[in-house]
């Protein structure tokens, strides 16, 4: 699924770097009742809720959250570089 979405936001919206992180990439942590948390860098600021549309129309099983940069917090954007995994 994590996959699906990456191919999608860089052909659609131009993400230039996508990353993952949270429960999916610390060992232990992921469950059946975990989300996918992605972080993608590149796409306009008008385009967002497109993407985030579009991540959400894939219908996997798993739930996606695209986190939008723009608006992100330090501490966010610091332990997504921190902890994350770019695909």
């Amino acid at each position: 699924m994590a996959r699906q979405a990456v191919a999608l936001l860089k052909k659609q919206f131009g993400a230039t770097r996508i990353v993952v992180f949270g429960s999916l990439v610390q060992q232990g942590m992921f469950t059946l009742w975990s989300d996918v948390d992605i972080a993608a860098w590149g796409i306009q600021p008008q385009d967002t809720l497109r993407a985030i549309g579009a991540v959400l129309d894939l219908g996997a099983d798993i739930q996606v959250n695209l986190v939008d940069i723009n608006t992100a917090s330090s501490e966010l954007l610091y332990d997504i570089d921190r902890e994350g995994v770019e695909l």
